[in-house]
Parts: structure tokens; sequence; C-alpha cells
């Protein structure tokens, strides 16, 4: 099977590449394709050879495809080139936009990719090629829509305003180091050692947050990817994070959420 693969992120594209390669050595994977207008012309190469059907050079089988690039939407470069074979979604938006369109994309995993969730995508993509099933009917412009996706749109909050006595602070969220939750009080700690309270939950805020960047530990803590100092084993699988900045702070990861935070960083 060849495959391509439209991210432009190349960590996650390197990630995505190791874990399909676990699943099946032998697949053929190009890419990455980082840009919507890298994607529209290698997708016209791709359908112009599809009328030829003696040549199966450069052919794509299946294509995995981020939401976000570096000039737009991956969609607005389906919408000039359509895709003739099934796509799967790599995507950190939330499950509110993916049930938009999990009627009608092939399939999607969220990131931080979990591996039984590819093995399961894969699996329903071979079903769909051997079958002959995977002509792509997906009216992509309606998807964009359907998504509330426009290029360039911010998708994820890059600041707080916190009202202080004075007035207000305006907070960016690339300088906290975690979140927390006491008593009904969240408070955004940061790295240069000073705290502010957020008049949100921390559902709410987890909603808000960019997944790639900040993680939900457990339910009274979220941490930034770079506020990790160190990460040691605990009893019955479960893992104990030491902060950045803040050595007084422990914060233990249940088993189940161990897995999600080891796929979470290794990307």
């Amino acid at each position: 099977m060849k495959i391509l693969i439209i991210e432009d992120e190349e960590r996650s594209f390197k990630r995505l590449r190791r874990l399909l390669l676990q699943i099946d050595e032998t697949f053929e994977i190009e890419g990455p394709v980082t840009s919507v207008g890298e994607t529209t012309e290698i997708l016209r190469k791709a359908n112009e050879l599809s009328d030829a059907p003696n040549d199966k050079h450069n052919k794509f089988d299946l294509i995995f495809a981020d939401i976000r690039l570096d000039d737009g939407d991956v969609f607005d470069g389906f919408v000039q080139t359509m895709p003739t074979v099934p796509v799967i979604f790599t995507t950190a938006y939330n499950e509110y936009a993916l049930e938009a369109f999990r009627s009608n994309g092939i399939a999607y995993i969220l990131k931080p990719i979990v591996t039984q969730e590819l093995e399961e995508a894969v699996e329903k993509a071979k079903h769909l090629i051997k079958g002959q099933q995977a002509e792509m009917s997906t009216d992509y412009v309606f998807l964009l829509k359907s998504l509330g996706l426009q290029p360039q749109q911010q998708s994820h909050r890059e600041h707080f305003l916190v009202q202080n006595n004075d007035g207000y602070t305006v907070l960016n969220v690339q300088d906290i180091n975690h979140i927390s939750t006491e008593n009904g009080i969240t408070r955004a700690y940061l790295y240069n050692g000073r705290s502010m309270v957020l008049n949100y939950s921390l559902n709410d805020i987890e909603a808000q947050l960019n997944p790639s960047k900040f993680f939900r530990a457990n339910r009274q803590y979220i941490i930034g990817i770079d506020s990790i100092q160190r990460i040691n084993f605990l009893f019955s699988s479960k893992l104990s994070v030491c902060l950045k900045d803040y050595p007084d702070v422990e914060i233990i990861v249940s088993k189940k959420k161990s897995g999600q935070l080891k796929e979470w960083i290794d990307r």
C-alpha cells in the first residue's frame, strides 16, 4: 500500500510514519506535504495518473491529512483537487467538531495519535480499498463550513484576560507552566513563579487550549509540554510528573492516563 502523509509538523510526520511502519513494514510512505499549494499540486498529478490504469507509479492508495497546514486548511486544497482515494484525518479538534465530519470523512484520529486507533483506521481503509468502495464523495466545501473553519482562523486560545485589583492583565498561554484547581478556584502558574486566578473551570480551559501543547494529567491539573522536568515510575503503573520551576509540585497520573501522557510527549 502506498501512503501519502499531509502534515506540516516534522515531529508529527516522523511519528506517524514510524507507527505506520510498525503496523506494516511493507507500506510505501511519501511526504510530508506541508502546504495547501503542495497538496493541490500532488493530488492533481496523482489524479492524472489515475486515468492510466496500468501505470501505478506515484499513485497513492491512502492519504493521511492534518487539517491545519502552513498556509491554510487542507480542505482548501481538497476543494481545488478532490482526492480519489480514502483520506484519514489526523486532527486536534475537539469532539464537537469531529462529530461534524464523522459522517463525511473516511476516518479521523485525534492527536496525539493512539496506536490502536491508528490500526483500526488503517484496517477500515484496507477494507474500503479491497472492496473497491473507496470513491470519495465528501463535499469538502460543506465540510469546511460545517466545521466552522476558515483559512488562518485561530482554533485555540492564545491569551486570557485576567482581572486584578488595578484592572486587567493579559496572560499569554505560552507563559503557563501548569494550571490547577482547588476548592473551586482555578489558578494558572507561570514560569516566572507568579500565579493568576482564571474565571473558568478546568474542563472549560482544557477545551480551549491547544491539545498538542497542554495535557489534562488528572482532575486537578493541566500541564504544559515544556513544563515537564522529569517523569518517575510509581506503583500500579502510575506515573509521577515533576515540573520545572515548581519542585514541590508532584502530579500523579493514573494507569489509564499514563499511556496517553507518553503518546502525547512522544510525538
